[in-house]
């Protein structure tokens, strides 16, 4: 009907997306076309569809090309606030299709996957002014100092399955002035590593830091006990400690002892702290 506001597609066998196939559902503001196999979308595909507020795409055989997001393909969708495009699969390209999202000024809400060797958020992000929540997965290599620049008015990231990470440079965080909620999960680089990745942070106030899964990978377990890397200390918690977060998390990243200094003399964590979980660790 025309006057259908919410519209779900999920778990279906949808391959592409026509020009012009929704254009009569003006009043929609809610689609999701998620888990099928759409590899492509053409150019005016989303026509009509001013009033959508959120879009999902996410586990298809879509690539960040011109194929499956052609040239202009969000303009249509001036009052979009969410997109979530996540494909959780490898990609050849090196970029996304210039001024790929540079339309969606009100947008609030982005999951999408990484692409190249270093993860880069291009100038057209400049433009999503309103962007509050990011969250990112995929095959990036590397995260260095300039990779958030553009997309520093953040105040939530969730960074997912990083399986080829080799390295994040210490002042990565350092352009996310208003993050307030940190989720970093399945980015096995060490505890060590990350807890040295919140120096940004220090002095700040945060509603959550999520740990899961950054112990060192498999191939690396061996130098665990070696490092140390298994260990809460008063030395790798000291950024922590400076941290007035609400709700921290560190979970299933082999952390077998936990020294008694560790969590001492934190009168900001007293005043500040609601909430601690270190489940599924070989403590």
């Amino acid at each position: 009907p025309r006057n259908t506001t919410v519209l779900y597609l999920d778990h279906n066998e949808l391959k592409r997306i026509r020009n012009n196939t929704l254009e009569h559902l003006t009043s929609l503001r809610y689609l999701s076309i998620s888990n099928n196999q759409i590899k492509s979308i053409q150019p005016d595909a989303f026509r009509g569809l001013r009033n959508l507020r959120y879009l999902g795409l996410e586990e298809n055989d879509l690539d960040q090309t011109s194929e499956s997001f052609p040239e202009n393909i969000f303009t249509p969708l001036e009052n979009l606030e969410e997109l979530r495009l996540m494909q959780s699969k490898p990609y050849e390209t090196k970029s996304y299709p210039d001024q790929f999202l540079g339309a969606l000024r009100r947008l609030q809400t982005l999951t999408i996957d990484t692409v190249g060797d270093t993860l880069n958020f291009g100038n057209e992000f400049t433009n999503l002014t309103r962007l509050r929540s990011l969250t990112i997965t995929g095959s990036v290599r590397y995260i260095n100092a300039n990779s958030f620049e553009n997309v520093a008015a953040i105040k939530e990231l969730n960074v997912f399955y990083l399986s080829q990470i080799i390295h994040v440079s210490i002042k990565a965080f350092q352009p996310l002035v208003n993050l307030e909620s940190l989720t970093l999960s399945y980015m096995e680089i060490g505890l060590n590593n990350t807890l040295s990745l919140l120096h940004p942070f220090v002095g700040r106030n945060m509603t959550k830091i999520l740990l899961d899964k950054i112990g060192l990978s498999v191939s690396q377990q061996d130098k665990t006990i070696i490092s140390h890397d298994g260990s809460l200390t008063a030395h790798n918690t000291k950024l922590l400690m400076g941290i007035c977060v609400k709700s921290f998390t560190l979970n299933d990243s082999n952390i077998y002892v936990i020294e008694s200094s560790a969590f001492e003399n934190s009168t900001l964590w007293d005043s500040c702290l609601e909430s601690i979980d270190l489940s599924y660790n070989p403590l």
